[in-house]
């Protein structure tokens, strides 16, 4: 089985990082990624550091995938990166909490629609061995969306296995239909600095 996980914490260059990997079924370190944005209101600034580098594309399977730690999810350039070098899929590991879990739903579903990609998305649950943040609980509802938007398999707030059919080529389809990396124009396009 391939592992798609995280995330751990990840001691480097005496800086504390928060990693998400993928490891193959043969045991082969596929990635690892450093979460980039680090959660103000969790005062994560105190404890870790954020990574440097953008989302890379890497193969499971044959197939193109990248990988998104929790808050970074709320930063809609991060996902357009690994999109544009042809992820098919994007996946998101996250500690959700219930106050947001409508921010949670709705930003993967936009992740999913503005890049024509698959979005997988596991959110942790709360059970005996996860203490609560703040005095929020984590959410749940791992999902897994298509690239249209539609969300093809929820969880619950319980643990759980979900599973889903996909169809890879309804990447290619929707990018062909509504295409989007044909039609940028980053000459236009400003950014906060």
């Amino acid at each position: 089985m391939n592992i798609i996980a995280g995330s751990v914490s990840n001691k480097r260059y005496n800086n504390i990082y928060n990693t998400a990997f993928a490891v193959s079924k043969t045991g082969e370190l596929l990635y690892q990624k450093d979460k980039i944005h680090l959660v103000p209101m969790l005062d994560e600034h105190y404890y870790l550091t954020g990574g440097d580098e953008v989302p890379e594309v890497f193969e499971i399977n044959g197939i193109k995938a990248s990988q998104i730690i929790c808050y970074d999810l709320r930063f809609l350039e991060i996902t357009r990166s690994p999109a544009f070098q042809g992820a098919k899929i994007v996946f998101y590991v996250a500690q959700w909490t219930t106050k947001n879990i409508d921010h949670w739903k709705t930003l993967l579903k936009a992740r999913a629609i503005e890049n024509g990609v698959y979005v997988i998305a596991y959110n942790s649950v709360e059970n005996v061995n996860h203490k609560n943040h703040a005095g929020n609980t984590y959410a749940g509802h791992s999902m897994i969306i298509d690239p249209n938007g539609n969300i093809i398999e929820e969880g619950r707030d319980q643990e759980e296995i979900i599973t889903a059919e996909i169809h890879i080529q309804k990447v290619t389809e929707q990018q062909k239909n509504i295409p989007i990396f044909k039609k940028l124009r980053p000459n236009v396009y400003k950014h906060a600095e």
